[in-house]
């Protein structure tokens, strides 16, 4: 499996995209595969061939079929999240931008100019307004959706003297959080309203060096997970 999205309706189902390009919906509760959640509608993915693809859900046959193609990025699609209020898809490419696509219209009421750095993995904050783009050099770009603004750039106070990928990063549901790695076995938790790190936490494995994957925050923002190289902890946060 190289990726999943929870269902936000029912969190036991989510799809999952494998090596092989097919991407399935897996109910983790009864330990199988379905056709479908028999609530969400759609699917989204969006992966190298530079596309996102719309699945939509065919109430007679219960699958799962493209409905639309966009095409907007020139570069491999590193992440997707969808907006509170389901009309709006975020988009990161690596071809250096970000993109806002409205799912009703099929329309691209944004597509960023491009930037010095490649994103590599996107968040979207829980109110719809800030996106987190992880890139290629350790950092980490916040902007304003809302008006289409870079607010501010979170970086390591003392980076590794090797760059890293930020591959993943994740919203607390407090609005006040990000998780994020320092490091390809450390996570930063950032203090959104000083834009400074409140704490790292350093992931140790026996055997050899822990290496991040995913990180996500629980709903309920009194902890998130880490999903790396040896399994999957989960970490308190009292805020």
């Amino acid at each position: 499996m190289v990726t999943k999205q929870v269902s936000a309706v029912n969190p036991s189902h989510f799809p999952s995209r494998g090596n092989n390009k097919v991407i399935q919906l897996y109910d983790h509760t009864e330990g199988k595969l379905r056709e479908s959640d028999g609530q969400n509608n759609f699917v989204i993915s969006g992966g190298a061939d530079k596309t996102v693809r719309v699945w939509g859900h065919n109430a007679v046959s219960g699958k799962y079929a493209p409905a639309t193609t966009l095409k907007t990025h020139k570069g491999e699609i590193t992440g997707i999240n969808l907006h509170p209020s389901s009309k709006y898809l975020t988009v990161a490419s690596a071809d250096n931008t970000w993109s806002l696509q409205n799912l009703e219209t099929l329309q691209t009421p944004y597509h960023s100019p491009a930037t010095p750095e490649s994103f590599t993995s996107l968040a979207l904050h829980p109110d719809g307004c800030l996106l987190g783009l992880g890139t290629l050099n350790s950092t980490v770009q916040i902007y304003n959706i809302r008006v289409q603004a870079f607010v501010a750039s979170l970086a390591p106070e003392n980076p590794p003297a090797d760059p890293f990928v930020i591959n993943t990063l994740s919203f607390s549901e407090n609005r006040y959080h990000l998780a994020a790695p320092d490091s390809t076995s450390s996570v930063t938790i950032w203090d959104l309203r000083k834009q400074k790190a409140a704490t790292s936490i350093a992931l140790n494995a026996d055997g050899g060096a822990y290496k991040i994957n995913r990180i996500k925050y629980n709903p309920s923002a009194l902890w998130f997970s880490v999903a790396g190289s040896h399994g999957v902890r989960l970490i308190s946060h009292k805020t």
